[in-house]
């Protein structure tokens, strides 16, 4: 299993899961959820996952 670090405002010191919905030569987006062993309500992530897009470069 490959793991990568995110920078996600707001969910910083916790422990989240996720899986890669799309990729190109320039971003990679992600579906991000609450792990397996993490109750919804205690993770921190409204409705069932967030959507992040990591890119190379920034704008």
């Amino acid at each position: 299993m490959d793991s990568v670090s995110l920078l996600l405002p707001g969910f910083q010191d916790r422990r989240l899961q996720a899986r890669i919905l799309a990729e190109d030569v320039d971003a990679t987006t992600y579906m991000v959820t609450c792990p397996d062993i993490v109750p919804g309500d205690q993770c921190g992530i409204p409705g069932q996952s967030i959507t992040a897009i990591s890119a190379s470069k920034s704008v």
